[in-house]
């Protein structure tokens, strides 16, 4: 079959896999093609295994069966292209899958691709890289087992490190976040206990899912806390927690300047950008050591007005850069 028959066959699953029956004339409006060529297509198709029905009379046409499972050429040529490539970047975003499901799904995929399609998606694939230090390195069975736990509203008992030991905790999973370059998970703690106060201790928690080594979803179901910024944020909450609830150093300011914009030129791990109004946000950035006026040059650098609102000595370390600018200013070169 040449590359134009291939990509044809491929809209033509896709569309009788819409389980709406389609007339010959239909489906060859459908691909700018003739009734003849749609039917020696399917004809084609039925002798490769695939079930296609056919009903005369109105209301009639082809279909295919609601619950059979077509092979992966249902896809358009765009689609299969797409989902191929997919598979073959989760290496380099950090997923990583030795002879398991990543592997045999790619496998069966390409076996089944035509082979100009599949000789571009070969070569797409070589395009990507992930630089040093953005491969979280974690294992796609734990991503999926955390998934479903989250999609059943179960339990889960994940073991964690920490630092050089790890520990066992039975959670309430909520999220999953790809932030910076790591994947976490945003869960409340099932087993926390009160503080000696009697007070229950907030048990909202992020777990790097590369320190996770384990997860066991249980058949123990829980009562989603709806109302908690971690489960109605989950985003803006790994941001807080791995930014401003980490760094020693931290300013926050009023930026005369829309969030949307700000973001664009603001490193995400170091801070948080919160929209105000239309025409300001609030940005805080923060450091796990140095002194504010590192912080106060990078607020500096993104050239509009802001106004320090803590903490107060950043205002006095800010006035002593102004001052230390505009000596600068005024200095004439030695002869």
């Amino acid at each position: 079959m040449s590359r134009r028959t291939d990509e044809h066959t491929l809209e033509l699953l896709g569309l009788l896999a819409s389980g709406r029956a389609l007339t010959s004339a239909e489906l060859a409006a459908r691909l700018h093609t003739s009734e003849r060529s749609v039917r020696r297509d399917i004809a084609y198709l039925r002798e490769h295994g695939y079930r296609i029905d056919a009903a005369r009379g109105p209301g009639g046409g082809y279909v295919s069966p609601g619950g059979v499972v077509l092979p992966p050429l249902q896809y358009t040529a765009d689609e299969a292209f797409a989902l191929a490539l997919a598979l073959r970047s989760l290496t380099s975003l950090g997923v990583h899958e030795q002879a398991g499901a990543v592997g045999t799904a790619a496998a069966k995929l390409a076996a089944v691709l035509p082979g100009p399609l599949a000789a571009e998606v070969d070569r797409a694939a070589t395009a990507i890289h992930a630089a040093a230090g953005n491969e979280p390195q974690v294992p796609l069975a734990r991503i999926a087992g955390l998934a479903r736990a989250i999609a059943a509203g179960c339990l889960a008992d994940i073991r964690h490190a920490r630092g050089e030991t790890t520990v066992m905790r039975r959670v309430e999973p909520y999220a999953l976040v790809v932030f910076g370059s790591h994947w976490y998970l945003v869960a409340h703690r099932h087993d926390t206990a009160p503080a000696d106060t009697g007070q229950p201790v907030d048990g909202w928690r992020t777990y790097r899912l590369d320190r996770i080594t384990e997860v066991h979803q249980t058949t123990f179901g829980f009562t989603p806390r709806s109302s908690a910024p971690a489960a109605t944020d989950p985003v803006a909450f790994v941001r807080q927690q791995v930014t401003a609830a980490v760094y020693a150093v931290m300013v926050t300011a009023v930026v005369e300047a829309p969030a949307a914009e700000i973001s664009e030129r603001f490193p995400g791990r170091s801070g948080t950008v919160e929209p105000i109004d239309d025409a300001r946000c609030r940005v805080s950035i923060g450091a796990g050591t140095g002194s504010l006026r590192w912080l106060l040059l990078h607020l500096l650098s993104l050239d509009v007005p802001f106004t320090i609102t803590d903490p107060p000595e950043a205002r006095t370390e800010l006035a002593q850069l102004s001052d230390l600018a505009a000596a600068a200013a005024r200095a004439t070169a030695p002869r």
